[in-house]
């Protein structure tokens, strides 16, 4: 058996081998443990496969969205599903968050040619009159006929929007009318997972932890927002998207009409007073996120292309309008 352990024996070199019955045991027989480094577990996918196709996703409760090619979509918990908030990527790395709409009544008022604005208390929304265009109601889409602070040529051409008024308004119905066709078509429309941000000289983005995108006036934020990308149509928000995207939350248990538990604001409560009351960058806190849509409430305004009189558009996001 080797050298033996009492003495006994021959010993032999560290190199020999010595045969031994698995059954034998033996105070001489002892044996010295081993250790190897181990492999990290395999990550699990966070993304699916680039669709090449736009195509239908179905989620695990059955409902569904469209996601464009090009764009991948979440398989994570929480972020792969319609009512959680169905998060997809650019891809350049942006999130939007996708919002459903069964009706196409509920963003647009057929009779008017109009966008369907929408009310809010604590747990309902109900549907506002159409005040008529050019008006000092809340409508869209329609120009601003204040003459020196609408959207004359004058302000048109200094913030690079090469149009006549006439042909300013003729686009805004033009971009109202593809959204809305869209809408119809796919049963919803995404929105920024984040505010609004702009890197370098490319085009704005919607992405975790960046300077929100401000100091610009309206048309040149409308204007720096506008562009299109393979499968997609990219623009300013619409006053009846945002509140399409307040009634989905809503429906997810978020007090609308009073954000203050869920916002950056000067008054926030609970978990959401955390850093609160100042601008922080894009998603800067988990509890500011409703449905998987971060600064929906507070941080900073944020510009719509609606219309509130002859000489505004309307911001959002920081206050309820009721």
């Amino acid at each position: 058996m080797g050298g033996g352990c009492d003495g006994s024996g021959s010993a032999g070199p560290a190199s020999v081998r010595n045969g031994g019955d698995s059954t034998y045991s033996d105070t001489c027989n002892g044996s010295r443990l081993q250790l190897y480094v181990n492999l990290p577990p395999e990550p699990e996918p966070e993304w699916s496969e680039l669709y090449e196709e736009t195509a239908e996703y179905i989620d695990g409760e059955g409902k569904s969205a469209w996601i464009p090619a090009g764009f991948r979509v979440s398989l994570k918990q929480g972020m792969n599903t319609i009512d959680e908030g169905l998060v997809i990527k650019a891809p350049e790395g942006s999130e939007f968050v996708w919002i459903p709409v069964a009706n196409i009544s509920d963003i647009y008022d057929s009779t008017n040619n109009a966008g369907q604005l929408w009310s809010f208390t604590s747990s309902t929304s109900s549907k506002r009159a159409f005040p008529g265009w050019n008006s000092s109601g809340f409508r869209e889409p329609d120009i601003l006929t204040d003459t020196t602070n609408g959207d004359t040529n004058t302000n048109l051409s200094a913030n690079g929007i090469s149009l006549t008024q006439s042909q300013f308004e003729t686009q805004l119905k033009k971009e109202f009318g593809g959204m809305c066709a869209s809408v119809e078509e796919y049963k919803g429309f995404y929105i920024g997972r984040y505010e609004t941000s702009v890197s370098g000289v490319g085009n704005p983005q919607s992405k975790k932890e960046q300077e929100a995108m401000t100091k610009m006036n309206w048309w040149q934020m409308y204007q720096k927002q506008r562009f299109s990308c393979n499968s997609v149509v990219v623009g300013m928000i619409w006053g009846s998207q945002f509140d399409q995207a307040l009634r989905f939350v809503q429906g997810g248990g978020y007090n609308v009409a009073d954000s203050t538990t869920w916002g950056n604001h000067s008054n926030s409560t609970g978990l959401a007073a955390t850093g609160s009351g100042a601008k922080r960058t894009t998603g800067y806190s988990e509890a500011w996120k409703a449905c998987n849509i971060y600064d929906l409430a507070g941080n900073v305004w944020e510009w719509t292309i609606e219309s509130g009189n002859a000489i505004s558009r309307v911001l959002r996001g920081r206050q309820l309008r009721i």
